[in-house]
Order: C-alpha cells, then structure tokens, then sequence
C-alpha cells in the first residue's frame, strides 16, 4: 500500500521526538499509531535519511526501500516470527519510509544498557535472534544462495512487549533471493563499522 506523506505525518504525530525509537544505520525509527472510535492500530515507522556515516550516493534509499519490499512480501519470509510485516510505504515530497504492523516496545540498542532488561529477557531476545539469523544463513531452497547480513547490529532489532525480537534492517543483505550487488547502481555501502565482508575481500563479489 502506497502512503502519502501526510499519512506518514498522521502516524508519527509529525516525526516527534517522542515517538522516535532511535536511529538505524540509514535513517530513523518511530513508534506509530491510529486511534479509531473503540480501537488503537499500532505501527512502526522507518523513515530513511541521508547516512552521515558512510558514502551515499543519490537513489541508494530508493533502492533499500526497493529491497526491503521484495524481502518482506517474498513467501519465504512473509510469515516468519522474526521478520517484520510490511503494512505499506511511503515515497512522496522526499520522503522515503516504510510502515510496518507491529508494536514495538523498544530496540535492543536501547535495552542493554538498561538494568530491568533481566537476563531471561536477555536470553529470550538472543535467542530469537539467533533463530532467524539461522534462518536467513542456512538458505532454504537450491535456487537461492543463503543470505548474508553486513550490518547486524542491535539498533537494527526491535522487540515487542513480551520480547520477542524482529530485525528492522535489510539495507546491507545481499545472496538469498538478491541479485548480485555489483548489478545495482549505488548502494555503496554494503556493511556497517566492525564489519568485514569475507567475500568482497576474498573473491571481489558481494
């Protein structure tokens, strides 16, 4: 579903900084809601941004949004636990987002640190990561290669109020259902900081 800018404006209370979740590596993440007679209808909201800490190149969010699309509807990942369900997007006046059914309770960069995210809630988060990264890497058909995440990191997992985690960033995935990266037009950076792609340094291909 395409969403207007002034949708987007409605969800977030005007990107206030209290509804803001945090930032991800390309933009920043918000808490969302619509309030109906009788019902509330909870979202997160990911708005991209111009990244100041890497090279960018005019259309690389285009092109994250693009991907990011293709994942989530694809039929292997529609339904996982720990992928986000995509309620719509948004490309209009600039803005680039995307909208997501989901609540979210906060992300796991902000709860570490935290002293009431006890270690069950720690396990519990770990582990749920762990199982859908699993997920991506092993690769579940001979047509596809498995996926490979360069920019795992926790302000790019989201956890719901039982602390169940969703991962809320594909703009550094490549193999899986994804072409070749070196076919596209930008995306420049394919990893975040710490992160070393075996691969490109080995063989010359993402």
């Amino acid at each position: 579903m395409k969403l207007s800018y002034e949708k987007m404006v409605l969800l977030t209370d005007n990107f206030s900084e209290s509804n803001c979740i945090g930032n991800f590596q390309f933009g920043k993440l918000y808490y969302a809601k619509i309030v109906y007679p009788g019902i509330t209808a909870y979202f997160m909201v990911k708005k991209w941004e111009v990244p100041e800490n890497c090279d960018y190149d005019p259309g690389d969010n285009d092109l994250r949004l693009m991907d990011e699309m293709i994942l989530l509807r694809h039929e292997m990942f529609i339904n996982h636990p720990g992928m986000l369900k995509l309620y719509g997007f948004c490309f209009d006046r600039g803005l680039i987002g995307a909208v997501y059914e989901f609540k979210p309770f906060d992300s796991l960069f902000n709860l570490i640190p935290k002293d009431g995210f006890t270690w069950l809630q720690r396990i519990k988060a770990a582990l749920g990561l762990a199982s859908v990264v699993r997920y991506l890497h092993l690769g579940k058909s001979s047509y596809y290669q498995p996926f490979v995440l360069h920019n795992l990191d926790a302000a790019h997992v989201v956890l719901d109020e039982d602390y169940n985690p969703k991962l809320c960033d594909f703009g550094c995935t490549s193999g899986g259902i994804f072409p070749n990266k070196k076919t596209y037009s930008g995306h420049n950076s394919l990893s975040c900081y710490g992160c070393i792609d075996i691969a490109l340094c080995s063989t010359g291909n993402r």
